[in-house]
């Protein structure tokens, strides 16, 4: 007993000897799953160096993914691959390309991808139109949604709540100057009006705790804009969630895109923010405000027409609500500029304006915006 004793203690490190062999485990169990989940003759398209197990997931943690992604787009070309932990990933940066996945092979790409994330958060998640895989009951939901629930004339008997909301925010901002309380959360009080009128149009009420209410979805829009850890790794559902980004369309066979493999089941984001601000189809200028874009003859669709931006997506999985959300925007925006003369507060210049992004379900400024609302009268 004693000699063996004595061996034991000359063991320089039992947990490195244990590291060292779950190494070596994690190693081979990726090399199993690259073996039997991506062939090596597949021609994929080009993109980073993947790391053992957890792939590219390191260049996308602790940055915002649409501009990482907007920088390997223009490192390796408009269509890349990426391994997000075990989760084969193509991403989409180019129109051309885009019209290729929603209309030309659009049959092959009309799938969601499950996510874990989703299901957990919601018990009712699969029997949405947004999450729900393409098959029949997706179908029934998805006319059910365009035809009734947010048609043209449904929205225009929407019209009274609208301008009855619209009319409530300008007030609201008025009352504000009045009462000289400083400077006006202007993010704070479009987001309440703009909750208020589908809680209508719905409920046939406002919420009863507005604040609250609107700071919870707030939250949840940051959290959801993410990866579950099961979702990056299928082999560890039982895991807690990881922040990341959310993957749009999954390929329901095999195909190929400009002569590069896309296998089953890989993920297929595009990244509409990158192509939104991509100097070949806007100029040198892709990144300033030129209203001039979206008026005359020449001017660009945002319903699906033009591939270069959709903000609301396009093909059959189109969001169908784009009627109903640009009419609340596009009154409240109106009554806003009637009614006000806007100015940043006292010291701030316009170039020293905060535009920066915060990750999430959709991407909006990370800091609210304070602006001073002064009432013109006509």
């Amino acid at each position: 007993m004693a000699p063996l004793l004595l061996q034991i203690q000359n063991i320089p490190s039992l947990p490195l000897y244990t590291s060292l062999v779950a190494l070596v485990i994690l190693v081979l169990c990726w090399m199993r799953f690259k073996a039997t989940h991506i062939p090596t003759l597949l021609k994929l398209p080009p993109g980073p160096r993947k790391l053992p197990v957890i792939g590219n997931l390191l260049q996308l943690v602790g940055a915002l993914p649409h501009h990482c992604l907007r920088d390997l787009a223009s490192k390796y070309g408009p269509i890349i691959h990426l391994r997000v932990g075990q989760v084969s990933v193509v991403v989409i940066s180019s129109p051309e390309l885009t019209k290729e996945l929603l209309q030309t092979q659009e049959a092959i790409f009309l799938q969601r991808p499950t996510s874990d994330l989703a299901v957990t958060a919601s018990s009712n998640a699969l029997s949405g139109v947004f999450f729900s895989p393409y098959n029949h009951f997706w179908r029934q939901m998805r006319r059910i949604s365009v035809l009734e629930l947010l048609s043209r004339k449904r929205v225009l008997s929407y019209r009274s709540i609208r301008e009855e909301e619209a009319w409530n925010l300008v007030q609201s901002i008025k009352d504000h100057y009045q009462t000289k309380l400083g400077h006006l959360n202007l993010s704070e009080v479009i987001f309440s009006m703009q909750n208020n009128v589908p809680a209508r149009a719905a409920l046939g009420k406002k919420c009863k705790h507005g604040k609250e209410f609107t700071a919870l979805i707030n939250e949840s829009l940051l959290l959801a804009g993410g990866f579950a850890l099961a979702d990056l790794f299928p082999s560890l559902k039982f895991l807690p969630y990881l922040t990341g980004t959310l993957i749009a369309r999954e390929a329901s066979s095999s195909t190929e895109i400009i002569g590069y493999d896309i296998p089953e089941q890989t993920k297929v984001l595009i990244n509409v923010w990158a192509m939104g601000r991509d100097p070949t189809h806007w100029g040198a200028k892709a990144d300033s405000f030129q209203p001039e874009r979206f008026q005359g003859s020449g001017s660009i669709d945002y319903r699906g027409s033009n591939l270069e931006f959709i903000p609301f997506g396009a093909g059959k999985r189109i969001c169908p609500g784009i009627t109903f959300g640009t009419a609340a925007v596009e009154l409240a925006l109106a009554q806003l500029l009637y009614h006000f003369d806007w100015k940043l507060p006292s010291g701030t210049k316009l170039e020293q304006l905060d535009m920066t992004e915060s990750a999430g379900w959709n991407t909006k400024r990370r800091d609210d915006l304070y602006v001073v609302a002064i009432p013109f009268l006509p």
